[in-house]
């Protein structure tokens, strides 16, 4: 096995292609293209190249030597696009989405972006929110975690082999190629570990599996395996087979991006396309190459090549600026030669200013790659700090603005939107993800994966009435309100809520919803109350409907002669209401939705009503004809379908009304000057 090469030119067309095939696709087909997986399987080959040919000259592996070596190359550009990144999204970056972005950008400084968009693709508040301006970051993250491994790797490997050669043959003349076997079998049996791991992610979780280094380490260790064996097997393959191994390379290459469909389950199956397009124009590279080799080292691809890293690094900021400036994910063709132009000259200019002169310099000694470094992260670290301040005092002087409106409360009658209403605040929006209802602050709310029953104890602990309210986060969503009429009327309100799991679990809930609605009908039984809340009808692709699981639940309810009211669902929208608050302030009612898209004429949980006392709110969601996202200044949905805690509060006496009316005697709400 061959454990050095020289100096390959077509290795930059190859790169030159991933990164074209990254931004046609980011920028107008918003699909994955595999040109990230092709970055990977290169850096693998490379980057074992490099640690076996500094093996060969200097008997070892150099471990600060091989990372100064990758801190000077990747932290000061990274680090250049961060900062003028965060500066950037201060003034052009929508303000519900400043707070999410500092965590993003401090998670992409410290590389482990991609650890941080696998926990926030799992948090439900967080799951709906829009592509970060640093999103791309994740990539690198994953690449840096593995060049970390893989030098440690190839030491523990080759220690393996020699200890056992020693135990068994000691015959010194061979020691070096039984290392070199067991660095080939460790490298062969951790990629496949590493993709059958992938294989049950995918399956698991599509959207942290992407992220997932261990699932990732595949495409990097089958470009180290390459290293490893294609320089001898490649010997024994014509040139007219070379050519077809690489026109094949591009084939798949090509077809690949563009006929696997949006949403192709990466790094699993689909992946194998791309890997491998990238592994054949590898191969077909060595010994001469072939004419596809030869027109991958064209000047102007070896120049394309070079800034790869950095206009991968560049496109997607500028892309995500574009698309928030334009009010439109879509992208039209000028508009993407705009974006690819603007990536471009930044590519350039970083090339040229920092990148070229750094890499004039001898960083020999560790201090000096760690100093640079520092260097470069001071400004960042300060730019993160200040735009974490304003962010943290946008929320301050809400929660100042909130407590201040905490007294007022809806008059009554049919919502009437226009656009001379007072429009939300700036403020409002900015804390609109991070102001949560209570069961969220006290830390009662039940995560998705953990069927444990958690409640709070909220209201009036000693009131001699006692409301259950329970559910999903849709039940959640009106603790403010039943807080707050708790207190005022001397009622017991107890939450028992749980996220993606409603009060009879649906067909493709986690296990753990099975076990908790299992478990909570006798949990609710034995607190004795007198009422039940929940939510009662849903939105999903058929409409407005409710769940045969959940009036199996209110049967059992009712058999325990326990109360039920069923509070019809809000509205779903396909737009983030923040967002588009933040683009459309003074024309609120582009950011509204015909009610006939949400609602049936009638709500349907009234043929349920021996069951349960079903509960129309939709009159604080819409008019006759129209579903706004803001009212009379106040931001109506914090989120796509959760209700704002603070309009949740300014409606409570609304809410006390219609449980008054549907209840009559039996309401708790029944006096109280109402």
């Amino acid at each position: 096995m061959q454990k050095t090469i020289h100096y390959r030119y077509d290795i930059q067309g190859i790169r030159a292609i991933g990164a074209v095939l990254v931004l046609v696709f980011h920028i107008w087909f918003n699909k994955v293209s595999g040109g990230v997986d092709v970055f990977f399987v290169v850096s693998g080959f490379l980057m074992t190249t490099l640690l076996l040919r500094m093996q060969s000259q200097h008997k070892r592996i150099h471990l600060r030597q091989f990372w100064n070596k990758i801190i000077k190359r990747i932290a000061p550009t990274a680090y250049v696009v961060l900062v003028t990144t965060a500066h950037a999204s201060y003034f052009l970056l929508p303000a519900p989405l400043l707070r999410e972005f500092t965590n993003e950008l401090l998670a992409s400084a410290l590389f482990t972006q991609n650890f941080h968009l696998m926990g926030a693709s799992v948090d439900y508040l967080d799951a709906s929110l829009p592509a970060s301006p640093v999103q791309q970051f994740w990539a690198l993250s994953v690449q840096i975690q593995f060049l970390i491994a893989l030098p440690l790797l190839i030491i523990t490997l080759q220690a393996a082999g020699k200890l056992s050669h020693k135990m068994f043959n000691p015959t010194q003349a061979s020691a070096e190629a039984h290392s070199s076997r067991w660095l080939a079998l460790g490298f062969v049996a951790l990629a496949l570990a590493s993709f059958a791991y992938a294989l049950q992610q995918v399956q698991l979780n599509a959207v942290t599996a992407y992220y997932n280094t261990l699932a990732r380490g595949w495409e990097f260790l089958l470009g180290a395996l390459l290293c490893l064996f294609a320089p001898s097997l490649v010997q024994l393959l014509t040139s007219a087979w070379r050519l077809a191994i690489a026109l094949g390379g591009l084939l798949l290459l090509f077809a690949g991006a563009f006929l696997l469909p949006d949403g192709a389950a990466f790094p699993g199956l689909p992946a194998l396309i791309p890997v491998s397009g990238a592994l054949c124009l590898l191969a077909a590279g060595f010994n001469g190459g072939s004419a596809v080799s030869r027109a991958l080292s064209h000047p102007a691809l070896q120049f394309l090549g070079g800034i790869s890293f950095t206009l991968y690094l560049w496109h997607w900021p500028v892309l995500i600026f574009y698309q928030h400036f334009t009010h439109n994910t879509a992208v039209s063709f000028a508009g993407g030669a705009l974006i690819i132009a603007l990536a471009f000259i930044f590519s350039w200019f970083t090339h040229q200013l920092l990148e070229q002169p750094l890499r004039t310099l001898t960083l020999q000694k560790r201090r000096h790659a760690v100093a640079m470094t520092i260097a470069f992260l001071v400004p960042l670290v300060l730019s993160v700090a200040s735009l974490r301040y304003h962010v943290l005092h946008l929320h301050h002087q809400f929660e100042q603005l909130s407590a201040s409106r905490m007294n007022r409360v809806y008059q009554g009658g049919i919502l009437q939107p226009n656009n001379n209403q007072p429009a939300v605040t700036d403020l409002e929006l900015a804390a609109a993800r991070e102001y949560l209802p209570e069961p969220y602050r006290r830390d009662c709310h039940q995560n998705r994966h953990d069927p444990t029953i958690e409640s709070c104890q909220l209201g009036d602990p000693d009131g001699d009435y006692t409301i259950v309210l329970t559910g999903s986060s849709h039940a959640a969503q009106w603790a403010p309100a039943l807080h707050l009429l708790g207190l005022e009327h001397g009622v017991e309100l107890i939450t028992i809520t749980k996220s993606y799991c409603t009060l009879g679990a649906l067909q493709d809930a986690d296990p753990s919803c099975l076990e908790w609605n299992n478990n909570i009908i006798e949990h609710i039984i034995a607190l004795k109350p007198e009422l039940v809340i929940t939510p009662s009808t849903r939105f999903g692709e058929q409409g407005e409907r409710i769940a045969p699981s959940s009036i199996e639940q209110w049967q059992a309810l009712h058999q325990a002669d326990i109360e039920v009211v069923g509070i019809r669902g809000n509205p779903r929208f396909s737009f983030d209401p923040t967002l588009c608050l933040s683009h459309y302030h003074q024309q609120s009612l582009k950011c509204s939705v015909p009610r006939q898209v949400f609602f049936q004429a009638d709500d349907p949980a009234k043929a349920y009503s021996d069951l349960i006392t079903p509960v129309d709110m939709t009159h604080i969601f819409c008019s006759d004809s129209v579903c706004p996202t803001s009212y009379d200044g106040y931001l109506m949905y914090s989120d796509e379908h959760h209700l704002h805690v603070p309009y949740v509060r300014y409606m409570r006496r609304e809410l006390a009304e219609e449980l008054a009316e549907s209840l009559g005697r039996h309401s708790p709400f029944r006096l109280a000057g109402l």
